[in-house]
């Protein structure tokens, strides 16, 4: 019966045609008859007919059904477009005809389901044509047309052709919209596009940002994490960081790093880490109502990546003039925190920044980075037999023992500090031997703690590395 019908849909009589293709139609909502009626041949006559000048009404209604019915059968979806057929759904779609309309959507959003298809979707207009299919006053059209923006938007060579295009801005109404499902495909479009280095810039000026920190602040989780995803993702380009800055970013960066949820906060301590990479962006990371204090909850986070990327920030930031502004906004009880961590790109991130804060005379952070107990966890990462954490937890006993302050020398040695950067000394890397000596240069210039480093036998050790031929020792 299927050839039969197939025949008598090629007719040139209209009529005949029209009740052939209403006849495929209902045998193609058969699951089992979907895949016979392609194989038998019943596409090129469809097509054909829509092509011509002046189709009926009635036969753009049966064509596109029997189009959408096809589409659902997973194989038929590349025979579809193989056979031309989004020319023709294009072509449907202009139809002022809200049965047509649908159908084309729904046909459209199953043929860009499979990732074979979406250049050659978008290439022949199917992209163009979902966009307008959105504007439908049919709620299942907007639905379908939206899913199908959302399945090409994935595809990494068609996305960099819609932002270059200029073809942002219906994904951008979309993230508007009052219904959930529109702004979800729209905050996973807008997250697709930030994977694209070449089109960032491109997305930012059609307005992209702005409406990913809007989107960051949507009630929906979905919503919420694929911008902030994207937002992250933005933040890795430093060319875009001034971008940023204009937008308020850190406000909304603050904002949605306090959530609970760990992807959230996962790719808001990715943003913060990257954006804490330029000199120009440090004083907002810290000035910023509630940036501290939610970059101080990442780093207790149980995630770990977070972990790592909040406490790499402190580490960034901890190097710029803002140290006491940190150090006043209780920076010093995290990172004694993760200087306890059992990861050591933490610790060593911990040490870095504690270095960081106590270098140079900023204020009273000398003397709060020691009355907080930070010593005591440096001094036992300078004991951990792992070199990059031994030299970093140097460093930063040396940078709170170096300066005028006597009670920052005395604190090393009470809290046991000297046999340990003495045992560095005698140590087989050079670099971290040398960083012990000279924070022993420095703890001599206390009376008390110079005694106690003569009597521990230090004299010698310097001495010894010295004679071997380590001329910065």
């Amino acid at each position: 019966g299927i050839e039969v019908l197939v025949s008598l849909a090629a007719e040139r009589e209209a009529d005949l045609a029209v009740l052939a293709t209403a006849g495929l139609r209902h045998l193609t909502l058969d699951p089992d008859l979907k895949r016979p009626v392609v194989e038998k041949g019943a596409l090129f006559p469809v097509i054909r007919n829509v092509m011509r000048e002046g189709p009926t009404e009635d036969m753009q209604c049966q064509a596109a059904g029997m189009i959408a019915n096809l589409s659902e059968n997973l194989e038929n979806q590349i025979s579809l477009v193989e056979a031309s057929t989004i020319p023709a759904l294009v072509k449907l779609a202009r139809v002022e005809n809200d049965e047509v309309e649908q159908d084309c959507a729904r046909a459209l959003a199953n043929v860009a389901s499979n990732e074979e298809n979406h250049t050659t979707v978008y290439r022949q207009g199917g992209l163009h044509t979902l966009v307008e299919l959105t504007n439908s006053s049919e709620d299942v059209c907007q639905r379908y047309a939206s899913m199908g923006l959302r399945f090409l938007a994935a595809n990494p060579e068609v996305r960099v052709y819609i932002v270059k295009e200029n073809l942002v801005a219906p994904f951008l109404a979309l993230a508007q919209s009052p219904l959930t499902d529109y702004r979800r495909t729209a905050a996973t479009a807008l997250a697709s596009f930030t994977l694209s280095e070449d089109i960032k810039g491109p997305l930012v000026r059609q307005g992209g940002l702005r409406q990913i920190l809007a989107s960051c602040m949507d009630e929906d989780l979905q919503v919420k994490r694929d911008c902030t995803f994207a937002l992250a993702n933005l933040a890795d380009s430093l060319d875009l960081h001034g971008d940023m800055i204009r937008e308020d970013s850190i406000t909304t960066l603050a904002k949605v790093g306090a959530h609970s949820d760990a992807r959230i906060q996962r790719d808001a301590a990715r943003a913060y880490a990257s954006l804490s990479s330029s000199e120009h962006v440090k004083g907002a990371l810290v000035s910023t109502e509630q940036s501290l204090p939610t970059l101080f909850k990442l780093v207790r986070s149980l995630d770990l990546t977070t972990q790592r990327y909040a406490s790499l920030t402190l580490a960034n930031i901890s190097s710029s003039p803002y140290k006491v502004q940190i150090v006043e906004g209780g920076a010093v009880k995290p990172l004694m925190f993760l200087a306890r961590f059992p990861d050591l790109d933490v610790r060593k991130y911990a040490a870095l920044a504690l270095g960081g804060l106590a270098l140079g005379n900023h204020g009273e952070n000398k003397v709060r980075i020691v009355e907080e107990g930070s010593l005591r966890p440096l001094l036992d990462m300078i004991r951990v037999p792992e070199v990059e954490m031994q030299r970093s937890a140097c460093l930063a006993v040396n940078s709170i023992a170096l300066g005028p302050q006597d009670m920052t020398k005395f604190g090393v040695m009470h809290e046991g500090g000297l046999l340990p950067l003495l045992a560095l000394v005698d140590g087989t890397d050079s670099e971290s031997s040398c960083m012990a000596i000279y924070a022993l240069g420095t703890l001599t210039e206390h009376k008390d703690v110079k005694s106690k480093i003569v009597e521990i036998g230090a004299i010698a050790s310097v001495v010894e590395r010295g004679d071997g031929g380590d001329i910065e020792a």
